[in-house]
């Protein structure tokens, strides 16, 4: 399942500064959710995993 507007990317490397990334989502009920490739910055990870952390309810802190 992709988001709308998403338009997957061809398969090649990543440009130099960036990076390809895909999501994998199991949801509440046990469905999975596949997100379609995209490429953006390595700064852009670490961003919203750093935000998906703090907002779950696994971690401490």
């Amino acid at each position: 399942m992709s988001p709308t507007g998403v338009v997957p990317l061809p398969s090649a490397a990543a440009r130099t500064g960036t990076v390809r990334v895909s999501l994998v989502v199991r949801d509440e009920r046990g469905f999975t959710h596949y997100y379609e490739e995209v490429e953006t910055t390595a700064d852009a990870v670490r961003d919203a995993y750093d935000l998906m952390a703090r907002r779950s309810s696994a971690v401490a802190g």
